[in-house]
């Protein structure tokens, strides 16, 4: 669109529009992906406190370390006082109504070296988390899909441009 500023990434530099991988797929080629949903907003549907629970719960029996050793983590990453009863109380099924608040999401997957958490809540609202090289992959993807994009529009431009005899070789560097 003329006149419209291009979206600026790091160091000014115009950042490339992402093609809409989904609506340039063919239906085959969609069959091979999960393209994932949010959740309904129906009654009800998103009351996650037991997912949630889970989640934390995963967490810390997969970390390798201690509830204490996570909870004075916890401690030191908030500046907040979080002990071991508290972490107790928010894992336990038996106490409902103590929710794990979600100020200690972050805390508590950087102390469990873990991304249960962030993993439900993308799952929960239809997105995928892409981490360390899976990210530069999906990057490189993109990259290429934008290539085969371009190509495939000077191929077209080009046709068109011969097709009403407007082209003329020499003046892009001999490109047929």
């Amino acid at each position: 669109m003329e006149g419209r500023e291009p979206y600026r990434g790091e160091g000014g530099m115009p950042k490339p529009r992402l093609p809409n991988l989904q609506g340039s797929m063919s239906a085959k080629e969609q069959m091979r992906f999960e393209f994932p949903a949010g959740p309904e907003a129906a009654p009800g549907a998103l009351g996650i406190e037991s997912k949630v629970r889970e989640a934390v719960n995963t967490a810390i029996s997969t970390s390798g370390k201690s509830r204490e050793e996570i909870a004075g983590l916890m401690s030191e990453y908030t500046g907040s006082e979080i002990t071991l009863f508290m972490l107790n109380a928010w894992t336990a099924e038996s106490r409902r109504y103590h929710r794990f608040p979600f100020q200690f999401a972050l805390p508590l997957e950087v102390a469990t070296g873990s991304y249960f958490l962030t993993h439900l809540h993308n799952d929960l609202r239809g997105c995928r988390t892409l981490i360390g090289a899976e990210a530069l992959i999906a990057d490189l993807g993109t990259l290429e899909q934008m290539e085969v994009e371009i190509r495939s529009r000077k191929k077209s431009l080009k046709k068109y441009l011969q097709e009403s005899g407007n082209f003329k070789p020499a003046n892009f560097g001999g490109a047929k």
